[in-house]
């Protein structure tokens, strides 16, 4: 942080965890005011983390810093909470789990008012269970910025934030104000009292309450009219603390934050996702906060497939099994676009993960050759030649289909296989020089990318594998 103060002379922002609040006050708000008995925290978790003497030591040292060279130093609120895994939806081999949403936001906003009782001075940026309903309030105590995430894993993703503006909007509306400072002097009650600790000349105060009581507040004017503008800022932060017990006793005793009005776990019925085919509810794609997810259709196929063993210098097909779509409507991923949040998983009502199971696309030939141990695959189109290259179970494939030809070549690299492509047929097969007795060719892989590169190359249903070719 120093070398960032003087260094690169730039501001600072220090983000803090939760558990500075002490694990004896966190365990009570998450028990016994909450109500997430199932919620178990680490002492060692409090332990390792920053103590909160060791926290006002360096806010005392930075902000001092920060002064001198005429920068600002402020906290960030907070962290997700780091709690025990102990539910079968992660794995077991994962000691830990990341708490956050509603119960970090009552937790976070009691570790805000206890910082703020020692180090009032300090500006405090907050992200912490965030959503279009506590907006206002987080407004109203003077937090800049004002971060969000959980909220924008629901379904809606950023199309909810609008609704944060509007709230904010009608709640300075029925105030009768209309600048933010303005606001957050009138939005608790708490006005009158910080205007006490700031304004001495009692004439001047007596006009400022009289705009605060009015239906069109105009604090600034006032004080622009009496040559005090300067004192605007102070009054706007004495109210931002004075609002801050009174607005943290409110969200602690919300209803809407307990255990009881969030327990909704998400409903699954028993079957598994694979590469194709699912419910198509459709709910992975719009959960996601970063597009990821897209839809895109292919051709329904039932059929009998072999693989193709090179034996005594020929390859010659084996049975193997049945190989079945369903539904013309497909699910995949775009592996540029996901962050592995597992949102999408948390809504699928069907087990394994859409961004584990469905196809998973990268956005470039070397973004997909970069990940050898994850399956995925790679489609391309030049002309009249589509390309797609696949990884399945492990095991690496490429296809080239030309289309005015309706000519697919199909490889692992050892074997090949000339397919007529829209029929999904056979017509030769042929081994490299070398090739390993008993190799095998899986048919079975080439049914899965001919039915991926022709579904997502499709240019009648936009996604981000195709964009480039629309």
């Amino acid at each position: 942080m120093r070398f960032l103060l003087t260094e690169m002379d730039v501001h600072v922002t220090v983000k803090l965890n939760p558990t500075l609040l002490g694990r004896e006050a966190v365990d009570g708000l998450l028990h016994d005011v909450l109500g997430y008995d199932e919620v178990r925290t680490r002492p060692q978790d409090f332990a390792k983390d920053l103590q909160w003497e060791q926290a006002l030591e360096i806010t005392d040292r930075l902000s001092e810093l920060a002064r001198s060279r005429g920068r600002t130093f402020q906290v960030k609120f907070s962290n997700t909470l780091v709690v025990e895994n102990h539910r079968p939806f992660f794995p077991a081999s994962e000691a830990v789990m990341y708490l956050s949403g509603e119960p970090l936001h009552v937790i976070t906003l009691n570790l805000v008012e206890k910082y703020r009782r020692a180090r009032p001075e300090v500006p405090i940026s907050f992200s912490a269970g965030v959503d279009a309903r506590n907006y206002a309030d987080c407004t109203a105590l003077g937090f800049t910025p004002i971060t969000t995430c959980t909220d924008l894993l629901r379904p809606g993703g950023y199309g909810r934030l609008p609704r944060y503006a509007e709230n904010l909007e009608a709640r300075m509306r029925a105030l009768g104000v209309r600048r933010l400072g303005d606001y957050v002097v009138k939005a608790a009650g708490q006005g009158e009292a910080a205007m006490e600790r700031v304004i001495a000349d009692p004439a001047l105060r007596s006009s400022l309450v009289g705009s605060l009581r009015s239906e069109a507040v105009d604090l600034l004017g006032v004080l622009t009219g009496a040559g005090r503008a300067d004192l605007y800022g102070g009054i706007v932060r004495a109210a931002a603390l004075a609002n801050t017990p009174v607005l943290v006793e409110k969200a602690t005793r919300d209803p809407r934050y307990r255990a009881e009005a969030n327990r909704k776990p998400p409903r699954k019925i028993g079957s598994r996702l694979w590469l194709f085919d699912c419910i198509n509810c459709d709910k992975c794609v719009p959960v996601c906060p970063n597009d990821a997810n897209f839809v895109y259709e292919t051709t329904v196929l039932r059929r009998e497939y072999e693989v193709y063993r090179y034996e005594k210098g020929a390859v010659r097909p084996v049975p193997a099994g049945l190989f079945e779509v369903k539904k013309q409507h497909q699910i995949a991923n775009f592996q540029d676009f996901c962050n592995e949040c597992g949102n999408c998983d948390t809504f699928c009502p069907e087990d394994g993960g859409p961004y584990v199971e469905k196809p998973r696309f990268f956005g470039s030939l070397e973004a997909w050759k970069a990940w050898p141990a994850r399956d995925g695959f790679f489609a391309a189109r030049a002309d009249s030649i589509d390309a797609i290259w696949a990884r399945i179970r492990g095991v690496e494939y490429h296809l080239e289909v030309d289309r005015t030809l309706d000519r697919g070549l199909f490889t692992d690299g050892t074997l090949q296989l000339e397919v007529r492509h829209s029929e999904r047929r056979v017509v030769s097969a042929s081994a490299r020089e070398g090739a390993a007795e008993g190799r095998e060719l899986d048919f079975a892989a080439y049914l899965n990318m001919a039915l991926a590169v022709d579904g997502v190359l499709d240019t009648r249903r936009a996604n981000p594998v195709n964009a480039p070719y629309l």
